[in-house]
């Protein structure tokens, strides 16, 4: 199965947000900042309702701290969103298409003037797919994307089949 395709920015956010879902710390880090000024909230209260103004003017450092970081956090987000999609595509690179090939012996992905990946089935983590985004992780943070859209239902099945041969029960 060969596929050729170009990655957009929307593709690589959606990865990102796909990426995210898989692990529950991921999916927890959103919600420190939030849980760390709710804390700090209450023990403001507390030491207000106590006279304690030393734990009180902490509570509102370390509160204006998480305020800070929530509205910092989606601007630096986006900011290393762009960086790391643009890091994609290299000067040297002569060309956006993308060629993967897969077959029951590897995986073969050329990025024109940049890099060619070989790896074989031994070296694959885990797959992920949904309706925008195909990725095939060969890392715990590193993987191959590939547009869902850039591949036919017949690919989609052939590789499905070549997933549910190579890779354990539980990581399909």
């Amino acid at each position: 199965m060969k596929v050729e395709f170009t990655i957009t920015f929307k593709d690589y956010k959606n990865a990102v947000k796909l990426h995210r879902k898989q692990k529950f710390v991921r999916r927890m880090i959103p919600w420190i900042l939030p849980s760390l000024l709710a804390v700090c909230i209450v023990v403001f209260m507390a030491a207000s309702v106590t006279k304690n103004t030393a734990v009180a003017s902490q509570a509102v450092a370390i509160a204006a701290g998480s305020i800070t970081g929530m509205i910092a956090r989606p601007f630096f987000r986006f900011l290393n969103m762009r960086r790391c999609y643009k890091q994609m595509y290299p000067p040297t690179r002569t060309s956006s298409m993308s060629t993967i090939e897969i077959d029951d012996q590897r995986i073969v992905e050329v990025n024109p003037g940049s890099a060619e990946v070989r790896l074989t089935w031994d070296g694959v983590l885990d797959f992920v797919r949904d309706d925008t985004v195909t990725m095939i992780y060969f890392s715990s943070h590193r993987f191959f994307l590939l547009p869902t859209s850039a591949m036919s239902e017949s690919q989609r099945a052939e590789l499905d089949d070549l997933v549910a041969r190579h890779l354990p029960k539980g990581k399909q």
